[in-house]
Parts: structure tokens; C-alpha cells; sequence
């Protein structure tokens, strides 16, 4: 997984991917970290660029996307925004709406 930093730019991830997945997080939110190493570990076997955005470090970015709390999850779709979750959610109903966009895209 990709971490954001400053000399990344957000916008410039989301229209140079196909599908990227970003997840907003902090250090001291474990569902955070479970999720982290559930994407990393989905992400072997699929074609997803993932990036992983510390709420904690890019606080103004975070509040200028309307993220209010963490973990979010949010996947862009060709530059879309297509799925957004925050708090509690269902991590394989999410990874089971992006198999289906890449078996579409593949077609």
C-alpha cells in the first residue's frame, strides 16, 4: 500500500487509476490498522493501487474531502468516486463491489 505524503498528489492518484482505493486512518485507530493489513493483503492478488492517508498528519485535506471520521474507505471508479464507508462496515462487501468493476472494466 501506497502512503500518502506531500510530495504526492491526491487528485493526480485518483485520475491515474483505474480503481484506487484510498483508506483515511490514524496511528492510534485500530480498526485502522486491521484494515490496513486486510488491503494489503487483498491487494496481492488484484490489480488495485491502494494509498493510505493519515488523518493525523493531513488534517485540511481530510476535512476538505468531508472526511469526519475514521477508518473511511473510499474507491474511485475512472476518477469517480463510486463507494465511500465510514466507522463500522463491511470490508469483503466492499472488496466484492470492486471485483465486480474490475470484471466490467476487463470486458
Amino acid at each position: 500500500m501506497k502512503i500518502y505524503n506531500i510530495h504526492c498528489s491526491l487528485e493526480t492518484e485518483i485520475q491515474n487509476n483505474t480503481i484506487l482505493i484510498v483508506q483515511f486512518g490514524k496511528a492510534s485507530c485500530r480498526p485502522c490498522e486491521s484494515i490496513w493489513q486486510r488491503l494489503e493483503k487483498w491487494q496481492e492478488h488484484h490489480p488495485i493501487e491502494c494509498l493510505y492517508l493519515s488523518v493525523d498528519d493531513y488534517p485540511e485535506i481530510a476535512s476538505q474531502m468531508g472526511i469526519l471520521s475514521v477508518p473511511t474507505i473510499r474507491v474511485y471508479v475512472n476518477g469517480q468516486m463510486t463507494i465511500q464507508k465510514s466507522g463500522y462496515f463491511s470490508l469483503d462487501l466492499i472488496f466484492e463491489k470492486i471485483e465486480k468493476y474490475i470484471e466490467i472494466l476487463q470486458k
